[in-house]
Formats: structure tokens, sequence, C-alpha cells
């Protein structure tokens, strides 16, 4: 049993705004995860890295001021827990309502 080709890109008259197929749900995120988690390692045992992020840190505590800190403050509640809960189904409400058939694949044409 042969399976037809899908398509790798939208085709010239449909929306770009295409969700993607099931195998790219799976490897694209599990790549990137792996890949973020060694970087990060790397840059966690680097001392080279790791004493250039200090003194730059320590560079900017003569920079510090109340508008830099409600920035700070602003950027760690959206980044929390809850904030990224409220980002994750504010995304799939406009999945579930602008795109009524969030999780249906591409027809083929």
């Amino acid at each position: 049993m042969t399976y037809p080709a899908q398509k790798t890109s939208p085709s010239p008259g449909g929306s770009p705004w295409r969700l993607p197929q099931l195998r790219h749900r799976v490897a694209v995120p599990l790549v990137t995860v792996l890949l973020v988690a060694t970087v990060g390692r790397l840059l966690v045992v680097s001392p080279e890295i790791t004493h250039g992020e200090t003194a730059l840190l320590e560079g900017l505590v003569q920079y510090r001021n109340a508008a830099f800190d409600a920035l700070a403050m602003a950027i760690q509640v959206v980044l929390s827990n809850a904030g990224i809960v409220l980002i994750i189904a504010m995304i799939t409400g406009w999945l579930a309502v602008f795109r009524r058939r969030p999780w249906m694949p591409p027809r083929s044409s």
C-alpha cells in the first residue's frame, strides 16, 4: 500500500498558518528541548561564561532604577507558572475560536 506524498509547504493560494503534521509535533519539540538542555548545561559548567555573566551583572547594578525593577517584575510575572498557563490557554482559545478545527490536518488537494 502506498501513501500519497504530503505537502511540505503551503499551497500558493492557501493560508501559511497550518499546524504541523504529527511526525513534526513530536520530533521538533523533542529536539528543541534536548538542544536547550544541552546548551544550558554547557553554559552552567563553563567557567569563562559564568565569570563573564557575573561581571556583566555586577556592571549593570550601577544602572538599576525603579523603572527597570518594575520591568523585571512584570517579566517575572508573565513568565511565571501561572503566566505561562494563561498564555497557553489564550493561544488554545484563539485556535478554538478562530481556527474552529485546530487539530484537523490540512486537506489534500
